[in-house]
């Protein structure tokens, strides 16, 4: 009985757990307000060096939005992690003219 009382505690928590996850995208806001000028230049060179953006590359690639988060969070989840993994992209096949000449089908292996 104790087992069982037990066991369903531990799922009700971990069900719990689960749903208040929040990503943190203040790594990312800070990110943007360093290397993206007033006139929307984009420093990739100083985004790849950035610590802080390889954590916030790490976070995304362990907290993937699941159905029981709110709509909004989602949402800024799948906003932010398609802009990060563009500069991502960018920065890695340097230099490039336009984003629409890189490397989209290349082999290269991602995390996602």
């Amino acid at each position: 009985m104790r087992v069982l009382l037990l066991a369903t505690l531990l799922s009700m928590f971990s069900a719990h757990a689960q749903k208040d996850v929040r990503v943190d995208h203040t790594p990312w806001n800070t990110v943007v307000a360093t290397y993206v000028g007033a006139d929307g230049l984009v420093d990739y060179k100083g985004i790849a060096a950035d610590p802080g953006f390889r954590r916030y590359l790490q976070v995304l690639q362990r907290f993937a939005p699941e159905a029981t988060w709110p709509e909004a969070e989602s949402k800024a989840w799948w906003i932010n992690a398609s802009n990060a993994l563009v500069v991502q992209l960018v920065a890695a096949h340097l230099p490039l003219d336009s984003v629409g000449r890189s490397p989209w089908r290349s082999r290269r292996r991602c995390w996602w």
